[in-house]
């Protein structure tokens, strides 16, 4: 879910497509996973964080990916917006950049 989540984020703000990597390690009781994400040249990890899947691994790095991005209350709002409208099936509201205009 969080990274369909992050993806349409993405979309919705014209920047390429996260980029996952996720790493398998080899313990002795166990084979973990951690992952990265990299979205608009930022990087997410999991830290020291250790996950059973590369799924579960993705997903974690997907959603600290997204609380970064709607930190920002415009933004956050814009996005919350545009995801409800998506899901009442309504129009989906527009938003225009403001330009300085150079004299």
């Amino acid at each position: 879910m969080n990274k369909s989540m992050l993806q349409d984020l993405c979309h919705q703000q014209n920047w390429p497509k996260p980029s996952y990597t996720t790493t398998k390690h080899d313990l002795d009781h166990c084979s973990p996973f951690t992952a990265s994400v990299v979205v608009n040249g930022l990087s997410f990890t999991t830290g020291p964080y250790f996950f059973r899947s590369p799924k579960e691994a993705c997903n974690f790095v997907a959603r600290q990916a997204l609380e970064h991005f709607t930190q920002s209350s415009k933004l956050a709002q814009m996005y919350q917006s545009q995801v409800y409208a998506k899901k009442q099936d309504l129009v989906l509201p527009e938003y225009a950049k403001k330009r300085k205009m150079q004299l």
